[in-house]
């Protein structure tokens, strides 16, 4: 068992698919102030419009969260409690550079059994959820791969997510065979067959700047019964919509 797995331990042996149900459209403005094959890929997403620029300063949900120019999509957490939070989908407008329409909101998601922390003093092993602004770029999943712009892992056994502070590949995707790392001090990703049916990597602490001890393995993914080891996690249905709605370089905003 690595020493900060994504789902908690208790989701490990009772974790349950549990179905939800998309919101009502809604438009709103983000307003200023407020030896593996390799990963497959769908075909690259249409241009960006011409219109949009960099949103610096602005509010989804009341977190707040600095949108790029090439931004798509938008996932903002935003903590209600210890272990749990408000997660919304958002994607951009076409028509609205700042603008931004709601695909859905899951009202129970599931974040980190210690709650939220900054994301520069997060510490490995404390079950928290980095607070903060992320990109997301790859994917992974037990499943057979999911329509989504994204590239895409599929796991099998043998397949790890790095945890090992003293390993060279810290907080990276890989495999028993490939070796560099003690798979007793990282995350068997098989194990996890509820929560990584499919899965977002969230950039958080990511090499080449990894900061050991500060955490490794931060994925949105399929929720379980509990809370998590900090990753966030949504219902099989909002997994699956989050899968064909993101691009690489979406982002997560995490707030509270």
């Amino acid at each position: 068992m690595a020493s900060n797995p994504c789902p908690s331990r208790s989701a490990v042996h009772r974790a349950r698919l549990v179905a939800g149900s998309l919101a009502v459209l809604l438009a709103v403005p983000l307003t200023a102030g407020g030896a593996q094959a390799a990963p497959t890929r769908a075909a690259r997403p249409s241009a960006v419009p011409k219109a949009w620029v960099a949103c610096p300063k602005g509010r989804l949900d009341g977190v707040a969260v600095a949108v790029r120019s090439t931004t798509r999509s938008v996932v903002t957490v935003n903590q209600t409690s210890r272990s749990h939070a408000r997660v919304v989908l958002w994607k951009r407008q076409a028509n609205r550079s700042c603008g931004f329409t709601k695909v859905f909101t899951e009202s129970d998601a599931r974040i980190g059994a210690g709650g939220t922390v900054v994301g520069t003093r997060r510490r490995q092993g404390t079950n928290t959820t980095p607070l903060g602004t992320y990109t997301m770029t790859t994917s992974f999943g037990l499943a057979a791969r999911p329509a989504t712009a994204l590239p895409y892992r599929r796991v099998v056994a043998g397949d790890y997510w790095v945890q090992d502070n003293a390993s060279r590949w810290y907080n990276t995707y890989r495999t028993r065979a490939q070796g560099g790392f003690r798979t007793s001090e990282s995350e068997n990703l098989v194990t996890y067959t509820t929560q990584y049916r499919h899965a977002v990597v969230i950039n958080y602490n990511m090499p080449p700047t990894a900061v050991r001890h500060r955490g490794a393995g931060i994925f949105l993914h399929v929720k379980g019964r509990g809370a998590t080891g900090g990753c966030v996690a949504v219902t099989r249905a909002h997994m699956g919509t989050v899968m064909a709605t993101l691009s690489p370089g979406d982002l997560i905003a995490i707030g509270r």
